[in-house]
C-alpha cells in the first residue's frame, strides 16, 4: 500500500514541530509531522504545514492558488516585510545542494485597487521554516511586481535530504494557475512500492459483546499496530526504517449512524467509542504512511489491519404472568387503565434495559357444563383443588373467573372378572390351549381386555385367546371414561411337557487312512419302536427300546434313524456318511539357473490343503517341511510329495532345473589425455556383439555426452569411466574401467616487474612482463583489451589490470596487478563551530603529508578574500560565514576544506511545564529564562482548561522570579490542573514569536 494522503495536524502539534525544528535532527520531517491533526489553517497555508511533495510528484505539478483569504503570517517573502493573500506552501527534499525550479503563471485574474492593475505570482524558496532561512525569492532585487510569465528560482545553499520549503502567493490577491518544473537538484524518479504480502497484519482488540446498560457510554479498543515496510532512495540518505512517527491510524465504525467516537478523536492506537442502538457492529482502522516517505524519496506501507466485530445487546424482555378480570372491572398496567384483552409493554422504571410485556385478559358471563365424571371404587374426581369421592351432580363457580359456572356429575364404576381353561398342560398331544375371560360391572360402556403373557407382552384384546408357551398369564379389564380408569385383574398358570428326545451321533468318515466304521446313537430318554433304514436296497432294521443303539456300515451313503417317547414326541434324522479318498493335484513350478538367479526357489500348489510335504533331488530324499518352496541351486530332477490333510492322501511330481552362466566379453581401452583445448573425446571399446547385449557406461566424475547405452562414446571430461556389458538372455555381466586424465603441465604465473605512479592520479605506471612459469610455448598474453608486444605495458594509471596469458593448448592463467598510488593529499577542517558575537578563535587544519612538503597555504572567506596564508588563522566572528583553505605541495598537488562558521544569534528558552506555588519556598513562581541573546517578553497569557485568562502581564521578565505568577487568580491560589500558557516574545532582530504550551499546577 502506497499512500499520498493529505495530513491535517491540530493546534497542539504546531508548537510541538516548532520545538522540534530548534533540535537537531537527521530528517526535519520527522518532526513535522509528530501529530496527526492540525486545526490552525488549512494544511499547506503556513510553512509549518507545508503540503510535502516529493520530487517525482513536484515535477509538472500544476495547481491554482486559493480564492481565499489567507490566515496571517509573521513574515513572507526574502526581504520579511510582505503579507500574504492566497499563499500556498509546499515542502519538499532536496537531493543536492543546487536547487532549481521553474514556476510557470496562467490565467491569473487582475485585481483592480486604487486605480491600478495587479496580477501574477510572487513566490520564494527556504530551506527552513524562518525568514532567515529565505535562498531565493522573486523580490529578492527589489521587484514587487507578480510573475505573469515563466520564471526561475534557485540556490546552492540548500542541505541534502533535508526538507525544504517553497511558497507561492497571488499579487494583490491575483488568482492564478501554475506549473511547476524541477529543473536540477531533486530526485524525479518515483520509487517502487515494496512487497507488503508478507507483512504481519495489525488487529484490534476490545470487548466484543456488550450488553444493553453499556450502550452511550465510551468502551476503548485499541490497536496492535501492523508490520510497515519502507525502502529508501539511496540517493536521498535518508532513514532505512519507518519513523515511528511516520505512519498515522484512523478508526472506523459500521454502521455509523449509531456510534461516535469520544470527542470525534479518530486517529491514534486506540479509540474511545459510544454505541447508541443495539446490532452488530465492525470497528476498523486504516494505515496512513506519511507522503514523504512516497514517490521518489522512499515507498512504504503497511500490512492490513483484521476488523473487530461488536454486538452490543438490547433490553430484556421479562413477560409477566396474565392479569385476569371481571366484565365491567380492569386493571392499570404501565400507567394505563385496561378492561379488555391487552398486551403492553413498558421499560422497569428508568430502567432501559429491562422491557415488561403484560397481557390482560378480560372476561365473559358463560355456563361450562362437563357433564358426567366417573370415578373408580375408592377413588375421587378433582376438580379446581377440590375432591369429590361421592355420586351426586355440582355446580362450581371458576376460581379464576368470576362469570363462569362449571356443572357436572359423578358416578362410582364397579368391576370384577374370572378365567376359565379346560386343560392347562401343553405337550406333543395338546399343543395350543384355549382360555377364557368372564366379567360383571355397572359400567355402561365396552370394557378393555388385555392378555397379557408370561413375558409381559400383550397377547389379544377379546374375552378369549389361545397359548401354546407355559407360564403365568394376566388378565386386565379396563373400565376407562375421561379422567377414571379402573382396572381389575385374573390369572393362571399354563404348564408344559413338550421335551423331544435328543440324541448325540457318533459319524465315521471314510478315507485313505479309515475304510471303515460304526454310527452309535445316544438318546436323552428311553425310546419306543426305534428303526434304521439302510441306503442299500431301503433295507429296514428294527431296534429294541434301548438308551444306546449303532450300526455297522461298510460304505457312504444315508442312513435314517427314528424313534418316538412317551409324550408323543419323536425324532427322525437322516444321517449322510461321506468317503473321501481324492488324491491332491499337484504343479509343482523354478525357474532355470543363470546369473542372475544363481537360486531359483522351487514352488508347487495343490488343490487341497495339505499336512506333509517331502522333497527328493536327483531320487535322494532332502527334507519334510509344511512349506510349499525349496531354493535349489544346483541343476537337475527335484521331485515333491505331498499328503492332503483332509484324507491323507498322497501324490507328488517332478521338475528338470538346467543352468546358464557363461559371461560377455569387455575391454575398455588404455587411459587419456585431456588438454586445456580439448572439448571431447571418442572411446571405442572391445565387446561382444549381438542382440543378446546390453552395454551401460557411467562415472562418479566424469561427463558422458553421447547415450550411456551405447557400444562406443563421447566423453566431455576428464574422470573414470566405466563400462557395463549384459547378457540379457541370461544375466552375466563383464566390466572394465579407463581414465581420461587432464595435463598437469599448465601455467601457473607470470612475473612480472611493476613501476607505481610518481604521483596521484599520474598515467606513467609501467608493467613489464619477465617469464612464464608452466604450459607449452608458443604463449599469447592480452592486457587492457590488446595483446601484449615487446613484454611491457605503459603508460598505465593506478588500479587493478588483468592479464590473461593462453599456451599452445589454449590454457589460459589469469593474473591482477594491482598498481598503487601516492596518497591523495588531503586536508581536514571541522565541518563547523559555534561562536558567540564577536568571539576570537585559531583555525588549523590537518593533513596527511608532511609540513615541509607545502609549498603553499591559502586562507579564503565565504566572498572568497583571501584572509591568511600560514598555518594557524586567527579568527574573530561577527556572522555566519564559511571559511576556506587551500594547500599545495612542492609536486603540484592540490586540496582544499572548508569550514563553516555559525554565529550563535538564536534565543533559547527555558519554559517550565509543573510549578508549585504552595508556599514551600520551593518552585512556588513560575517565570520564564533565556540564554544571553537579547529579546523582550511583549505580554503572556495563562488560561484554564474552560478558557478562562487567570492570569495576563506585559511585565515579565526574563531570568527575573519577582517578576513572575505566584499561581492566584483575583488573590486567591488557582486550583491544581492544567492550564494553556500563550507566550509572545521579540528578539534582538525584531522577529516576533507566539509560544503556546500546558503548564500544570501541583499544590
Amino acid at each position: 500500500m502506497q499512500v499520498q494522503r493529505r495530513f491535517i495536524y491540530d493546534e497542539l502539534s504546531v508548537l510541538w514541530v516548532i520545538a522540534l525544528l530548534l533540535l537537531p535532527a537527521i530528517f526535519n520531517t520527522t518532526s513535522l509531522y509528530s501529530q496527526c491533526s492540525f486545526s490552525q489553517g488549512p494544511p499547506g497555508e503556513i510553512c509549518t504545514s507545508a503540503h510535502y511533495i516529493c520530487g517525482s510528484d513536484l515535477n509538472g505539478y500544476t495547481g491554482r492558488l486559493p480564492e481565499v483569504k489567507s490566515v496571517q503570517q509573521m513574515w513572507i517573502g526574502c526581504n520579511g516585510n510582505g503579507q500574504p493573500d492566497n499563499i500556498i506552501w509546499y515542502s519538499f527534499t532536496p537531493t543536492s545542494n543546487r536547487v532549481t525550479l521553474r514556476i510557470t503563471p496562467s490565467n491569473c485574474t487582475v485585481v483592480v485597487t486604487g486605480g491600478n492593475s495587479y496580477s501574477g505570482i510572487q513566490a520564494g524558496i527556504y530551506s527552513e521554516c524562518r525568514q532567515s532561512a529565505a535562498l531565493d525569492c522573486t523580490d529578492r532585487l527589489g521587484d514587487y511586481n507578480g510573475k505573469t510569465e515563466p520564471f526561475i528560482l534557485t540556490s546552492d545553499q540548500f542541505v541534502p535530504c533535508q526538507p525544504a520549503f517553497l511558497f507561492l502567493d497571488g499579487y494583490a490577491f491575483s488568482v492564478c494557475d501554475f506549473t511547476i518544473e524541477v529543473l536540477e537538484g531533486i530526485d524525479v524518479t518515483p520509487m517502487p512500492p515494496p512487497n507488503l504480502s508478507t507483512l504481519a497484519p495489525g488487529f484490534i482488540t476490545g470487548p466484543d459483546t456488550l450488553e444493553c446498560n453499556q450502550r452511550n457510554t465510551p468502551v476503548r479498543y485499541s490497536l496492535t499496530a501492523p508490520e510497515c515496510l519502507f525502502r529508501a532512495n539511496p540517493n536521498c540518505n535518508g532513514p532505512v526504517e519507518l519513523p515511528n512517527d511516520s505512519v498515522c491510524f484512523e478508526w472506523k465504525v459500521a454502521p455509523a449512524q449509531h456510534a461516535r467516537f469520544v470527542g470525534g478523536k479518530r486517529t491514534g492506537s486506540f479509540a474511545d467509542i459510544i454505541f447508541t442502538r443495539p446490532g452488530s457492529y465492525t470497528v476498523s482502522a486504516e494505515s496512513f504512511i506519511h507522503p514523504f516517505y512516497g514517490g521518489s524519496c522512499g515507498t512504504g506501507g503497511c500490512a492490513e489491519i483484521l476488523s473487530w466485530q461488536v454486538f452490543v445487546k438490547g433490553p430484556d424482555t421479562i413477560r409477566l404472568d396474565d392479569i385476569f378480570v371481571c366484565p365491567g372491572q380492569g386493571a392499570t398496567v404501565c400507567g394505563t387503565f385496561i378492561t379488555t384483552d391487552t398486551t403492553i409493554s413498558c421499560y422497569s422504571g428508568i430502567d432501559s434495559c429491562r422491557l415488561l410485556v403484560q397481557k390482560v385478559i378480560a372476561g365473559t358471563n358463560k355456563l361450562n357444563d362437563i357433564g358426567t365424571q366417573y370415578i373408580c371404587e375408592g377413588g375421587e374426581f378433582r376438580f379446581q383443588n377440590v375432591s369429590y369421592p361421592n355420586e351426586g351432580t355440582f355446580e362450581v363457580v371458576d376460581e379464576n373467573d368470576c362469570t363462569l359456572l362449571h356443572r357436572f356429575s359423578v358416578r362410582t364404576v364397579r368391576l370384577s372378572t374370572a378365567i376359565t381353561a379346560p386343560v392347562t398342560t401343553l405337550d406333543c398331544n395338546n399343543t395350543l390351549l384355549s382360555l377364557r375371560a368372564t366379567a360383571n360391572t355397572n359400567f355402561p360402556d365396552s370394557l378393555v381386555y388385555n392378555w397379557v403373557s408370561p413375558s409381559g407382552i400383550s397377547i389379544g384384546s377379546g374375552d378369549q385367546v389361545s397359548v401354546d408357551i407355559p407360564g403365568l398369564y394376566r388378565l386386565n379389564i379396563t373400565a376407562k371414561v375421561g379422567s377414571a380408569v379402573c382396572t381389575v385383574q385374573s390369572t393362571v398358570q399354563i404348564g408344559r411337557d413338550v421335551e423331544v428326545p435328543t440324541i448325540q451321533l457318533n459319524i465315521p468318515t471314510f478315507n485313505c487312512q479309515r475304510p471303515t466304521g460304526i454310527i452309535t446313537v445316544t438318546p436323552s430318554r428311553i425310546l419306543a419302536q426305534a428303526q434304521w433304514r439302510l441306503p442299500v436296497g431301503g433295507q429296514i432294521i428294527q431296534s429294541q427300546n434301548l438308551m444306546v443303539d449303532s450300526v455297522n456300515v461298510r460304505s457312504g451313503g444315508q442312513f435314517h434313524f427314528s424313534a418316538k417317547a412317551d409324550n408323543g414326541c419323536t425324532v427322525d434324522t437322516t444321517i449322510t456318511l461321506l468317503t473321501d479318498f481324492q488324491r491332491p493335484t499337484l504343479e509343482l513350478r523354478g525357474e532355470d539357473l543363470t546369473c542372475r538367479k544363481p537360486v531359483t526357489t522351487l514352488n508347487f500348489s495343490s488343490d487341497m490343503a495339505f499336512d506333509s510335504v517331502r522333497w527328493i533331488y536327483n531320487g535322494f530324499f532332502q527334507q519334510t517341511t509344511l512349506g510349499n518352496t525349496y531354493d535349489a541351486n544346483q541343476p537337475g530332477n527335484y521331485t515333491v510329495e505331498v499328503r492332503a490333510n483332509r484324507n491323507k492322501c498322497w501324490n507328488e511330481d517332478t521338475k528338470l532345473i538346467n543352468e546358464d552362466k557363461i559371461r560377455p566379453l569387455v575391454e575398455a581401452g588404455p587411459d587419456l589425455v585431456w588438454h586445456c583445448n580439448t572439448t571431447e573425446l571418442n572411446v571405442t571399446p572391445i565387446i561382444s556383439n549381438g542382440t543378446d547385449f546390453e552395454y551401460t557406461w557411467q562415472s562418479n566424475n566424469g561427463r558422458i555426452l553421447t547415450p550411456v547405452n551405447r557400444a562406443d562414446i563421447t566423453v566431455g571430461s576428464t574422470g573414470t569411466y566405466v563400462i557395463e556389458v549384459l547378457n540379457t538372455r541370461n544375466g552375466c555381466t563383464s566390466n572394465d574401467v579407463f581414465s581420461v586424465n587432464k595435463e598437469t603441465n599448465v601455467p601457473v604465473d607470470i612475473l612480472t616487474r611493476i613501476s607505481d605512479p610518481l604521483c596521484h592520479g599520474q598515467n606513467n605506471a609501467e608493467i613489464e612482463i619477465q617469464s612464464i612459469v608452466g604450459g607449452f610455448e608458443p604463449y599469447t598474453i592480452i592486457a587492457a583489451g590488446g595483446p601484449v608486444s615487446n613484454n611491457r605495458i605503459r603508460s598505465l594509471r593506478a588500479g587493478r589490470y588483468l592479464l590473461e596469458l593462453r599456451d599452445r593448448y589454449d590454457c589460459k592463467l589469469e593474473k591482477e596487478i594491482v598498481i598503487q598510488d601516492p596518497p591523495v593529499l588531503t586536508v581536514d577542517l571541522p565541518l563547523e563551530i559555534e561562536l558567540a558575537f564577536k568571539e576570537n578563535t585559531t583555525l588549523s587544519f590537518v593533513t596527511n603529508y608532511p609540513v615541509s612538503q607545502i609549498a603553499s597555504i591559502i586562507w579564503r572567506n565565504q566572498q572568497g578574500v583571501i584572509i591568511g596564508n600560514t598555518e594557524m588563522l586567527d579568527y574573530e566572528g561577527y556572522k555566519d560565514d564559511e571559511i576556506t583553505v587551500e594547500i599545495e605541495t612542492i609536486n603540484g598537488c592540490r586540496a582544499e576544506s572548508r569550514i563553516k562558521v555559525n554565529v550563535d544569534t538564536n534565543l533559547k528558552l527555558w519554559i517550565p511545564n509543573i510549578f508549585s506555588p504552595n508556599g514551600d519556598g520551593t518552585n512556588d513562581v513560575f517565570f520564564i529564562g533565556k540564554n544571553k541573546i537579547p529579546a523582550d517578553i511583549d505580554q503572556i497569557a495563562i488560561y484554564d482548561r474552560y478558557g478562562n485568562k487567570v492570569y495576563q502581564s506585559s511585565s515579565l521578565r526574563f531570568n527575573e522570579a519577582e517578576t513572575g505568577w505566584d499561581g492566584t487568580f483575583k488573590g486567591r491560589p488557582v486550583e491544581s490542573g492544567v492550564y494553556v500558557m500563550i507566550l509572545q516574545i521579540t528578539d534582538f532582530l525584531g522577529n516576533k514569536q507566539v509560544i503556546k504550551q500546558n503548564l500544570q499546577i501541583v499544590h
